[in-house]
């Protein structure tokens, strides 16, 4: 391999590491309300009541006298695989109760891809307990604030899927409120997903410029 060859490849490996450590876990914060009882708890990644030691991950569990969830969250943003598409934020939510809790995650600094966003929401809630019903909101917001909810990606009702298509041209921050209303066990499990295409597109233009390099060199 020449130098060209060399400095070309350097680049294209460079430019493919940034891809793949694209931001957020700057501002995890996960957040319970119990409604009928009128308390709020909050924990941030890495705080005294995060029980997942493991950075990007929070995990807590909150008791009352109607209700024993488990709740245990995480972002993989900053992955390295090229095949699975890029997760950007996850909530699961575990446990028993009757009433009425809302369930929330937050995470900022998102920023990679930009442009035209295909943001993949899905959400599937396994329960046997009649009456039992979870309402799923995903938001994006611009201003790149923790629960930020400027911009509505969709609302799933127990369990489905769907996509949101929006326009980003700045960092900004992802949310999900989980609403459930619980009358016995529950178990949910919400995601946003963001593809990375600009990763193959990325590696095919570095592989057809060092191709092309080669065949341009002199016999």
């Amino acid at each position: 391999m020449d130098w060209k060859c060399e400095v070309y490849l350097k680049i294209l490996l460079g430019l493919l590491g940034m891809t793949l450590s694209c931001g957020a876990w700057a501002g995890l914060i996960i957040k319970i309300e119990d409604i009928d009882n009128s308390v709020t708890t909050t924990v941030e990644d890495g705080s005294a009541g995060d029980v997942v030691t493991a950075v990007g991950a929070v995990g807590f569990a909150y008791v009352s006298s109607t209700l024993d969830i488990v709740v245990s969250v995480g972002t993989s943003s900053q992955r390295t695989e090229l095949i699975e598409p890029l997760t950007f934020l996850d909530l699961a939510v575990s446990g028993s109760g009757l009433g009425q809790f809302i369930v929330s995650i937050t995470d900022t600094d998102f920023g990679d891809p930009q442009g035209d966003v295909k943001f993949h929401l899905q959400n599937a809630t396994n329960t046997t307990a009649t009456g039992t019903q979870v309402s799923t909101s995903f938001f994006a917001d611009a201003s790149n604030t923790g629960f930020g909810t400027g911009i509505d990606l969709g609302t799933l009702l127990n369990s489905g899927a769907l996509e949101s298509t929006v326009g980003m041209n700045s960092d900004y921050s992802l949310t999900i409120v989980s609403t459930i209303d619980a009358n016995g066990l529950i178990s949910t499990d919400s995601s946003t997903t963001v593809p990375e295409p600009g990763t193959f597109g990325l590696v095919s233009a570095g592989l057809l410029a060092l191709g092309l390099i080669r065949r341009r060199r002199p016999a």
